[in-house]
């Protein structure tokens, strides 16, 4: 049983925070959080990166982690997709990540209503976290359809700063 403590500690480790030999830019990030989902979740997951920049804060890029990984989770617990695609983009003097899925899609409306708190934490905390630092978080989605979530983050986001992009 101690055993099995351990390993679920170490799996909730990585759920919340990517290896240290992975961190310093995003790419390598995500490439190993798809195939740590593909391992523990049978979830495919392919990754583009158009490789110009990465964010200058390490909290940043540990943010975006935090916020693909929450999407991916998603992907697999509430759309039943087995396959989802990760795009990263520099543009507008921020980082873009794009999820998409195909799976059974949501209306993204239900994150307003007064759902109990804990059915929509992940997602509704990661949108904050993100507004926190002046990104944003786009969902075009719909019930039975494709599921796309975009987050943008300035590259430089300054953590005393709470500005938010037009």
């Amino acid at each position: 049983m101690l055993e099995e403590c351990v390993d679920a500690s170490r799996s909730l480790t990585l759920e919340l925070s990517p290896p240290s030999e992975h961190r310093g830019t995003i790419g390598p990030v995500l490439d190993w959080l798809a195939g740590w989902m593909e391992q523990k979740h049978g979830c495919v997951v392919t990754v583009s990166n158009d490789g110009c920049g990465t964010p200058k804060s390490e909290d940043l890029i540990v943010l975006l982690y935090q916020s693909t990984s929450e999407l991916l989770f998603n992907v697999v617990k509430h759309a039943h997709a087995a396959a989802a695609r990760v795009d990263v983009r520099h543009i507008d003097g921020g980082v873009e990540v794009t999820v998409s899925d195909t799976g059974s899609g949501f209306d993204p409306g239900l994150m307003q209503q007064s759902a109990p708190a804990m059915s929509r934490f992940g997602l509704f905390g990661s949108r904050e976290r993100i507004e926190l630092i002046g990104g944003r978080m786009d969902i075009d989605s719909a019930p039975g359809e494709d599921c796309r979530v975009t987050l943008w983050t300035p590259v430089a986001a300054d953590r005393s700063t709470s500005r938010r992009r037009p």
